[in-house]
């Protein structure tokens, strides 16, 4: 009886670790694409400049 009780504990916790690791990873494309997105907004910015 102990043991399927800390085998269920176990199996939660790797179960909320693997949806924090998948929210880290959903956050951390989030933010890659933020930032490719600002860089292309800046460059296009620099050319704008340019051209003037």
């Amino acid at each position: 009886m102990v043991y399927h009780s800390t085998a269920n504990a176990s199996i939660s916790t790797v179960g909320s670790n693997m949806k924090e690791f998948v929210k880290k990873k959903w956050v951390n494309r989030s933010d890659k694409l933020n930032r490719c997105k600002l860089d292309v907004r800046h460059v296009q910015w620099l050319s704008q400049e340019k051209e003037v």
